[in-house]
Formats: C-alpha cells, structure tokens, sequence
C-alpha cells in the first residue's frame, strides 16, 4: 500500500478551511508559499513540526484530534510541562506519539520518520522551519 507523504507549511486558516470542507475530497488547500497540494482523503496520521501545533488538530478534529495524531517535537513537553500534562490528561494517546527533532537545528531524522509506523499522511511545518531546514518540497510515495 502506498502512502501519500506531504510535507507542507500551513497556516490556521488553511487548516480552518480544510475542516470546513472536510466531507469535500479530493481537496486542494494552497500553503502561506502559494503552493497548491491535493489531497485525495482525509488525513488520518499527522505529525506535527511543533507540538504547540496541536490545538490546530483540535479544530479540525474536534475530540478525535489525539487519534490522528502519530508525532510531534517535545517541545511543548520541555518548555510548557503543565499545558503538555493537560493535553495529556484529554487525549492520553499524545504521551505515545513519535518524537521529531527540530527542522531547523538539523535534529530531524528522516529515515526514521519515513520508517514510523502508522506513517504520516502530513507533517505540518512552519515557513520558517522549512526554510532554515533547507526543506523547499517534498512530495514522495513511501512503502
């Protein structure tokens, strides 16, 4: 089975509006560089390039949001324990996601982020992370 791998750079009102037409696929959203991606589902499995991303997923998710989440960085962990534990205490499945480095201090390990299991649909980035990582686009099918 093929899995669809998008590294992409979204802000909150291309998340909003793909929660909006979420019953409307395939979608296309266009990311803060102008850039169309389609999608052809849902995506079930998202990792995230900060944790403090993670209030996005509840919008688009609503109470599901822990379930689609399979990774993130630690940095809400480390640098807001007490939002971290709350999150936690609502969706105990965050206490088990992958853990990515930070794109841009060159701690992102790619071949173990292409081998995680569930793989990810998307990981959500920052411009800023994307640039400073050297990440332009990335579109690949991964077995």
């Amino acid at each position: 089975m093929k899995t669809s791998l998008k590294v992409l750079t979204l802000t909150l009102g291309a998340i909003i509006s793909c929660s909006a037409l979420a019953a409307d696929y395939p979608m296309t959203v266009t990311d803060v560089t102008g850039r169309a991606i389609t999608f052809d589902h849902e995506p079930e499995h998202i990792a995230l390039g900060t944790a403090r991303n993670f209030p996005l997923l509840e919008i688009v998710y609503g109470k599901d949001a822990g379930k689609h989440l399979v990774a993130m960085r630690d940095d809400m962990k480390n640098s807001a324990p007490s939002m971290y534990e709350l999150y936690v205490k609502r969706y105990p499945s965050l206490a088990n996601a992958h853990t990515i480095g930070k794109i841009s201090k060159g701690q992102f390990d790619a071949e173990a982020f292409i081998n995680m299991k569930p793989k990810p649909d998307v990981l959500i980035i920052g411009l800023d992370s994307a640039k400073k990582g050297g990440i332009n686009w990335i579109n690949s099918k991964v077995r």
